[in-house]
């Protein structure tokens, strides 16, 4: 569940699960849907834009996770291990067992 406060404009400010340490960058999806997270401990996260409710961690990497690109269905992450990843996100693959 995320903690929701308001700030002084009056804009909700939700604490997303899982966020507490080695945060390097978060991203927007290009429809605004989903929001992705790159993490110090070799992995990056999906949450649900909308709800702030955590949706999956995706593992691939040897080392933290310094940053990602998202364009269309596609994220893109890069490492510390010295490897950029592509990852297709587009729902229906999503669902149906995870990311390739």
């Amino acid at each position: 569940m995320t903690q929701t406060k308001k700030t002084k404009k009056n804009v909700e400010d939700k604490h997303l699960p899982g966020d507490e340490r080695g945060l390097n960058e978060v991203r927007y999806s290009e429809d605004g849907r989903w929001l992705y997270t790159a993490h110090e401990h070799r992995d990056w996260r999906i949450y649900d834009a909308l709800t702030g409710f955590f949706v999956k961690v995706v593992n691939g990497h040897d080392d933290t996770v310094s940053c990602l690109s998202v364009r269309g269905n596609k994220v893109c992450t890069g490492s510390w291990d010295k490897v950029i990843q592509m990852w297709d996100v587009s729902y229906p693959k999503y669902w149906e067992g995870g990311l390739t």
